[in-house]
């Protein structure tokens, strides 16, 4: 059988790219030092050399006049190693779910081509251009007639912190081609010592070949800051903080995705849901402090530097910059009173504070570098002649007692390393954006006495990215950072799910592999029993075997019905379109006036007329088929379920079109097709497990696996857009519905994505489907969104089940949907426990755990078959310890049957009914492969 990697049409799979919409930043403004945050995605292969660039379509007016003579001739395309990025198409690119769009070069063109933030490079704020007057004049920086010697140099720890690159941010062979540049490059200093900080590379092969690296140059001192999967996967996204404008699921409104939306109030609710995770991945400060704290603690084995430069890992000091920062630290050192004047634009007044003339007898405690950013290749630095632009956020120095300290708790894009700017009153653009925010705090440093002096000056190496590095591009900058962001955490979830919960395209969604081998395990034994005129002790063995006897009674009758195919209805007409391949159905109270225009008696039976009978059928009894395989191994089952599979989505005469529709008749002669006909496929969550277990069978060929695979490619397409290349109605407006429509849109596309292996899209899927809890369960626990709806006691009942099927899903990729939003319950249950969403949404909506009334808008006061709630009841009694359990008779609910009491005990699963109405979306035999419930059990037999 083949693997999952077969690809759909070029032209579906560029239908659903072009519906991406990638992620702005946090603020266009707060374009703060980013330089390491690194995909795992990092290449095996050679990386591309600094004199390839991707912009070659730039012009050398983009560059900075010292920049401009040296990038002549070094312009060529970065090669991008297709390797490094993965891709996963989907609606949008959110935090959590969506992309890796497939990328080549246009991944960073996309951020670049834009009109957007054409301001003229030479055009500066009045902060930039005081913060400029502070760093001094540009033809000062390369000044080398000073009256310093390297004797009086101070002593100095130069910590460079490298993290991970984050195309299409950066290029992703930044980080090897930087370190090696600086460790070829970048002299030896006298009175210098270098210490490198690895910070949570994610790429176990890459931080291997950085320390490599190390070696060859001969740079031994080093600290590892380790990536740990099983702590970032209990970072959780913080979709509660990330609401505003009384919306509570951003992701799912539709309105998130208008062009009216502005683009950096978006990014302010990805920044913020991501909050947690960015900052265990990203981890800057953290590593700021590590670096510092490496020279600043007593250990005789330690360097002794008199400052410590914790920089970034992309900054880079030339020999012209190295004395000039020098020699700024000695001048301002030996007149402290001036300095503070200088940096202070002559504000500063000694006081008479003792306090104050005791610090102005010690070292100035803080400095900041000046930076400047390359557009092109780093080459241009070994220009003797090459002036810098000083107009970039600045790196900082620390005198060995300082006390001041990056604040860890600020992530990645958070102003991280501008509070400290701030707190430390160095002036700059950051003062605009930063002003009034709440993460920055503005209280001085216990030992600060005025703004810290400029001492020398650094390059930011070149990320590859050249029309990103413009200044006026820092917009388009900022937004494919967080892109960038976005995909490390997609990548990083994937992982978790993987390599921690060994999740894959292969594992059952619904059922549960091991238990279902257990069963068929303790099912021949049985039979063993039986031969020896036995029959297996125990109630429980006794249950489980009477429920595998109906399993396998309902198999047998499975074995002469069918196939079904959607061609069936050809006689009766086939819609809007006639098209007899594509699915068609009417919503229930028009099928009366559809009959009526019916000429054939054999037209007016629904299971003829319209398809929604069919696709149950199919499913339900291809399921029982498969499942009863799995128990006994008997061929004839698996291959009546091929047989099935084969009529309905492989062979040209019978197969369906991978879309759905339901019509809506609007008038005599007029109908259209509403989104509202996704939910139709809403049992394919449980149908894929039995095709998987078809296909493990061998009794589908390889063509006919990938024929359906590749309908399933197509399906998800469909599912993704608003309309199909056809300009029909496609299956996108399901996912912007607020109740059960979305929420079975959501469980369709994880399960198909998982089916045909886009784990990076399904579990992106998972993890964004926690945000519809936000709307669709109240803080009393109802589903609101249900209860408005006639028959509503039918579509709480079903959204429920929807919810934990849901839960169980996600559960197989590690993620779990039953600790999410925990809040106390309501009051008038009995209790005012701590729970979850979903158990607050069982506790309040389950009959027998609430005594609830009927809903209000309940269709003619009728009751469903309410056997259904003891299956989610028995779920509560699984996920829920602190739900109010009522189940005595006393407290059954007055407006259910009194016929309705359960015989068995609910607890007992195997004793619970198998099989239910199709329409609830309960999957048939739901008892068999359960999950840990019953293992316990059946260990022990």
């Amino acid at each position: 059988m083949k693997t999952r990697s077969k690809s759909p049409p070029a032209d579906s799979e560029d239908a659903r790219r072009n519906l991406h919409k990638l992620p702005p930043s946090a603020s266009d403004d707060d374009d703060t030092d980013d330089d390491e945050i690194d995909n795992q995605d990092s290449p095996k292969t050679e990386y591309a050399s600094d004199d390839e660039n991707t912009d070659d379509e730039a012009t050398d007016d983009d560059l900075h006049p010292s920049q401009n003579e040296n990038a002549k001739g070094q312009e060529k395309s970065i090669q991008e190693d297709s390797a490094t990025l993965d891709h996963v198409g989907k609606i949008r690119q959110v935090p959590i779910s969506t992309t890796y769009a497939e990328k080549n070069d246009d991944d960073s063109r996309s951020y670049e081509d834009s009109n957007e933030d054409n301001t003229p490079e030479d055009e500066m704020t009045t902060y930039e251009q005081s913060y400029l007057s502070i760093t001094e004049n540009s033809s000062m920086i390369t000044q080398t007639s000073f009256n310093y010697s390297e004797s009086d140099y101070y002593k100095l720890g130069l910590v460079r912190a490298i993290g991970n690159a984050l195309p299409p941010r950066h290029d992703a062979n930044q980080t090897l081609r930087n370190l090696e540049f600086i460790l070829k490059y970048e002299p030896d200093f006298e009175q210098v010592h270098k210490h490198w900080v690895f910070n949570r590379i994610v790429d176990e092969d890459l931080l291997e070949r950085l320390l490599k690296m190390l070696q060859r140059y001969n740079q031994t001192s080093y600290t590892v800051i380790p990536f740990v999967l099983k702590d970032y996967a209990k970072k959780q996204y913080e979709f509660l903080e990330g609401h505003w404008l009384d919306e509570l699921d951003m992701i799912h409104n539709k309105t998130f995705f208008t062009d009216d939306w502005r683009d950096n109030e978006r990014a302010r609710y990805y920044d913020i849901i991501q909050d947690r995770k960015n900052l265990y991945v990203t981890n800057q400060n953290n590593a700021r402090n590590v670096a510092m704290e490496w020279y600043m603690r007593p250990n005789s084995t330690m360097p002794d530097v008199d400052y410590v430069l914790p920089w970034d890992g992309n900054c880079f000091l030339t020999q012209a910059a190295f004395v000039k920062l020098q020699h700024d630290l000695i001048r301002w050192n030996s007149d402290p009173i001036a300095a503070y004047k200088r940096a202070s634009h002559g504000e500063f007044l000694s006081s008479t504070n003792p306090k104050i003339h005791s610090l102005l007898k010690e070292p100035i405690k803080y400095f900041y570098t000046p930076m400047d950013r390359l557009l092109v290749g780093n080459e241009v630095l070994l220009d003797p002649n090459y002036i810098p632009r000083l107009d970039e956020e600045p790196q900082i120095i620390f005198h060995r007692t300082a006390v001041g300290r990056f604040d860890p708790t600020l992530r990645y894009g958070k102003k991280n390393k501008v509070e400290m700017l701030i707190r430390l009153g160095i002036k700059g653009p950051w003062d605009v954006y930063a002003k009034n925010s709440e993460d920055v705090r503005d209280e001085h440093i216990s030992d600060w006495i005025g703004p810290p002096p400029p001492a020398g000056w650094v390059t930011r190496l070149f990320s590859g990215r050249r029309r990103l590095e413009k200044k006026n591009k820092s917009s388009k900058r900022v937004k494919a950072r967080t892109d960038g962001m976005t995909r490390m955490l997609q990548r990083l979830d994937l992982d978790v799910a993987t390599k921690v919960h060994g999740w894959n395209s292969s594992t059952f969604m619904f059922y549960d592999r091991g238990i279902l081998a257990k069963e068929a395990e303790f099912w021949v034994n049985a039979q063993q029993h039986n031969q020896n005129g036995t029959i297996p002790s125990g109630d429980s063995n006794s249950s489980l075997y009477n429920l595998i006897q109906n399993l396998i009674a309902h198999a047998d009758r499975a074995l002469h019905a069918g196939p079904w195919s959607v061609m069936d209805k050809e006689p009766c007409g086939c819609g809007k379109h006639n098209d007899c391949h594509d699915f068609y159905s009417v919503f229930g109270h028009q099928a009366t006036s559809v009959k009526k225009a019916s000429k054939l008696p054999m037209c007016n039976n629904d299971a003829v007329r319209y398809d929604r009978s069919r696709l149950e059928a199919f499913q339900y009894n291809t399921t029982i088929l498969a499942l009863a395989y799995t128990i006994t191994r008997q061929r004839s089952y698996v291959e009546k379920a091929a047989e099935n599979i084969v009529t309905w989505f492989v062979n040209p005469k019978t197969q369906m079109n991978p879309r759905m529709g339901v019509e809506w008749q609007s008038g005599a002669n007029q109908s259209f097709i509403t989104k509202y006909g996704v939910i139709e496929f809403k049992d394919v969550y449980y149908f894929l497990d039995a095709l998987r277990i078809v296909e493990e069978s061998g009794v589908l060929s390889e063509d006919q696996t990938d024929s359906v695979i590749l309908w399933f490619h197509e399906y998800l397409d469909w599912l993704l857009v608003s309309k199909d290349k056809e300009s029909r109605r496609g299956g996108l407006g399901a996912y912007f519905e607020p109740n059960h429509h979305g929420l079975f849109h959501d469980i369709q596309v994880i399960s198909v994505a998982s089916y045909i292996g886009k784990l990076t899209f399904a579990i992106s899927t998972i993890h964004e489907s926690i945000s519809r809890l936000l709307t669709q369960v109240s803080s009393k626990g109802e589903l609101r969104n249900e209860l408005g709806l006639s028959n509503c006691e039918h579509w709480q009942a079903f959204t429920l089940q929807g919810w934990f099927t849901l839960a169980r899903m996600a559960r197989k990729a590690g993620v779990n949907l039953w600790n999410k939003f925990r809040s106390p319950s309501d009051p008038d249950l009995g209790t005012t426990a701590i729970q979850s969403a979903l158990c607050r949404a069982a506790e309040y909506t389950i009959p027998l755990l609430s005594h609830r009334p009927i809903c209000n808008d309940n269709n003619a006061r009728r009751v469903e078959d309410v056997s259904r709630w003891f299956l989610l009841y028995l779920e509560v009694q699984h996920h829920c310890p602190n739900a109010v359990i009522r189940y005595p008779s006393f407290l059954w609910p007055d407006w259910w049957p009194l016929d309705s009491f359960p015989e068995a005990p609910l607890g007992d699963a195997f004793k619970m009914k198998p099989l239910y109405s199709q329409g609830t979306g309960i999957a048939p035999f739901w008892n068999l492969g359960l999950y840990e419930h019953d293992l316990s059990m059946l260990d022990n037999q």
